[in-house]
């Protein structure tokens, strides 16, 4: 579970959803993902590595036939 802001130097806590940013590296070899949590301040400024992206919440099939039938 995510506990505070990933980077290390920042003692924000993961409170909520809807502040910061959300971000997951998955292994390559074993496809596990790992979930990190950057606050509000540090997503502008910090750096993240190449294999962390941003985490895209998922869409549910009712909103994908809203979308279609549109």
């Amino acid at each position: 579970m995510v506990a505070k802001c990933a980077n290390p130097v920042c003692d924000g806590r993961f409170t909520y959803f809807g502040t910061g940013e959300l971000l997951v590296r998955t292994s390559p070899v074993t496809g596990h993902q790992e979930l990190f949590w950057l606050c509000q301040q540090c997503a502008g400024e910090w750096q993240v590595p190449d294999d962390v992206l941003p985490l895209e919440p998922e869409r549910s099939s009712a909103g994908k036939r809203k979308r279609a039938a549109a």
